[in-house]
Formats: structure tokens, sequence, C-alpha cells
């Protein structure tokens, strides 16, 4: 059981202020985990923490994530013979994230995993051919 690091309480400490987490409730949420401090958090308890409220932060518009970051997504599946492009993974996930009823990124992977399951009969976003994506942006449009 390795406890949480300086970066991990730092990061914690960023995301709780987008999240507009006032002090009273931040240590309300540190008892709920059985700890008066975040140094006493082990790595994967302050990960979760992080994680719920980033995804808060996002629902209330005070967290987006780096450019760099989103653009550079699916980067390390271009160049597949007849697969789909990073780009067009890309665009799959864009048009899901605004039609989907889905408030974290968590349930809405889940849904876009069915949902791409049902069009296509493939088991995930990875696995999309160039045919497969025309099908789904098309789906999508109807939506």
């Amino acid at each position: 059981m390795y406890k949480s690091t300086p970066k991990q309480r730092q990061e914690l400490g960023f995301i709780r202020k987008l999240a507009g987490i006032d002090e009273d409730t931040y240590r309300e949420i540190l008892s709920s985990y059985g700890v008066e401090s975040s140094k006493e958090l082990t790595k994967s308890e302050i990960e979760m923490l992080i994680n719920s409220l980033r995804d808060k932060a996002k629902e209330m518009g005070t967290f987006k994530p780096k450019k760099s970051f989103i653009h550079c997504k699916y980067n390390n599946l271009a160049g597949r013979e007849k697969m789909a492009s990073p780009a067009q993974l890309r665009k799959i996930e864009a048009m899901w994230f605004r039609i989907s009823r889905q408030k974290t990124d968590s349930e809405r992977a889940k849904a876009l995993k069915v949902m791409i399951k049902k069009i296509t009969g493939k088991d995930g976003i990875t696995f999309l051919t160039a045919v497969d994506v025309r099908k789904i942006i098309k789906a999508f449009s109807n939506m």
C-alpha cells in the first residue's frame, strides 16, 4: 500500500479549486476515505478522488484538457491499412460527446463502446475500419 505522491497531492489541490470544493467539503470528502490529510491517501485512492473531481470540474466547464493531448489521441494507431485514421477516431468521439447523455467520461466511453458494437459488431473504437467509420458517422448524424 503506497502513499500518495507530492505530485498527486499538488494535482488534487489544483483540481479541487477548479471543481469549487471549499475547505469544509474537502475535509468531509477526506473523512469518507477515513483520513484527515491527502498525505494519508493511497496512490489509488487519490487517483480516484482526482478523477471524480476532474469530472465535476469538466461538468462545470472549469476544466478543459490541453489541446495537445486531444490532438495526439490515437496517433499511435496511424498508418494501419484499411483501418480508421486517428482523426476519424477523434471525430467519432467528438460526435459522441455532443449527442450522448452520459455525465462522466467513463460512462460516455462505455456507452460509445456499446453503440460501436451495435452498429458495426466491433468490440471497440480501435478496431474500426474506414468503412465502419462511415456507418458510425451516418448513424450519429441521424441521432
